[in-house]
């Protein structure tokens, strides 16, 4: 057992209501969140006593502000696998900040008894990264949604549901699909979800985490690593975080504090790196160099 172990408060249960077609809000979203190609992803309508969050054209959400159960209305087009990858990937980690501790938008992986995160903008290439890193001897603690707790004054990582997501191209020039077991499809993405602990080593400990990577888009001749500086480590850990009570100016100050603790505690890096899947190795080959500086004492999942 991880001398880090730590468990995991418990999220409201989710309830599926029969599948409707979605109805009109009159009220505007306090929040909208757009993919890549400008369409309108989600939309969070937060000033109701059930606040909800819609998906449009796959499903609404209806979270109370207390611990009640979350209640779901699909689209009579989605399925129910599709359903609950929007809870695990999109509700769950809003649902997250209101209990201690940061959401992040990022992957982390085990390295020297500890844990280092990943984080960036959707295409910034955090899944193939850690994915790569996890098929050569780093093993994952998550994927795409990153929680950090304090434990004994020190900021820990809790590992996530053992998978993870990666787009055709890099599915197959990680050859995914030899050794690793894929999971059904949803209809929302061409993404594939593959399970770790076969071709992808998975780790479940809560380890203490020892570094903040920032990934940008940026394609570089050689891997640079370079040491943010406080300010500008703040920020980039904001800018990468989820937080579902915007409105609340309660939980926003808790949020913004939770966050200048994180940045005081851990050494923040932008991470940029070839953008070839030949010179991943390269990537991989950066930041074990980078660790070896480092090698503190802690629980480990056998690296």
């Amino acid at each position: 057992m991880s001398a880090y172990m730590t468990s995991i408060p418990p999220l409201p249960d989710l309830v599926l209501s029969p599948p409707s077609v979605q109805a009109r809000l009159e009220d505007e979203p306090d929040t909208t969140v757009r993919d890549d190609a400008g369409n309108v992803w989600s939309q969070h309508y937060l000033k109701r006593s059930q606040q909800v969050l819609r998906f449009p054209g796959l499903a609404d959400f209806f979270v109370p502000v207390t611990d009640d159960a979350v209640r779901v209305i699909a689209t009579p087009e989605t399925d129910e696998r599709t359903v609950r990858m929007l809870w695990s990937t999109q509700v769950v980690p809003l649902l997250r900040t209101r209990q201690p501790g940061v959401v992040l938008h990022g992957c982390a992986v085990q390295l020297n008894q500890t844990a280092i995160a990943f984080l960036g903008a959707s295409g910034a290439g955090k899944s193939t990264l850690s994915a790569y890193l996890a098929a050569h001897g780093l093993p994952s603690l998550s994927d795409d949604t990153l929680w950090v707790r304090s434990q004994a004054g020190k900021p820990v990582v809790l590992p996530a549901e053992a998978t993870i997501r990666l787009w055709k191209d890099s599915e197959d020039a990680l050859r995914a699909a030899d050794g690793a077991r894929r999971l059904p499809d949803v209809s929302y993405t061409s993404k594939g979800q593959f399970a770790l602990g076969e071709k992808f080593a998975h780790c479940d400990k809560t380890l203490p985490l020892s570094a903040i990577f920032v990934l940008s888009k940026h394609d570089v001749p050689a891997p640079i690593i370079v040491r943010r500086e406080a300010g500008a480590g703040l920020t980039d850990i904001v800018q990468h975080s989820f937080l579902l009570d915007r409105n609340d100016p309660v939980a926003r100050r808790a949020h913004f504090e939770s966050i200048a603790t994180l940045a005081a505690s851990v050494p923040v890096f932008s991470f940029d790196y070839p953008r070839r899947y030949d010179a991943l190795e390269n990537a991989r080959t950066a930041i074990l160099s980078y660790a070896n500086e480092t090698r503190p004492s802690a629980a480990s999942c056998g690296v």
